[in-house]
């Protein structure tokens, strides 16, 4: 599914704007155009049986990026995700540091966000512990 504006909030609502999400991976394709950034997060989800999904974000036509790890690392996602348009682009913001409330964060000091043409998710829910 395409993330578009219109639906950006009910979207996060039902990922609880992925508070305390994990990110499991981040994988960046720079070989060929258009250029393509995929991180997969674990979270909270109001729609799956077990209440936890695995949420694959995959950006299209990358024009910016930021993934730092160190003393403010985004592997568990404190801030959650924001989601924002620059023209026609879409921001991912992977825990906003510092939280700058529903506003997007300045993307200067944070430290771990993607910039592109399109976003699109996939979701697959997680087992319960005890399916396991």
């Amino acid at each position: 599914m395409q993330i578009r504006r219109e639906m950006t909030a009910e979207f996060l609502e039902r990922f609880y704007q992925f508070h305390d999400g994990v990110v499991c991976s981040v994988c960046l394709e720079l070989r060929a155009e258009p250029r393509q950034c995929v991180v997969v997060v674990e979270a909270q989800d109001r729609d799956a049986a077990s209440g936890w999904s695995r949420v694959r974000f995959v950006v299209q036509a990358v024009s910016e990026f930021r993934f730092q790890l160190g003393k403010g690392t985004f592997e568990v996602l404190s801030g959650g995700v924001q989601l924002g348009w620059f023209g026609d682009s879409i921001c991912v913001v992977f825990d906003a540091y510092p939280d700058d409330g529903p506003q997007m964060p300045d993307l200067r000091t944070n430290a771990a966000y993607v910039i592109g043409a399109i976003c699109d998710v996939e979701i697959s829910a997680l087992p319960s512990p005890s399916d396991g």
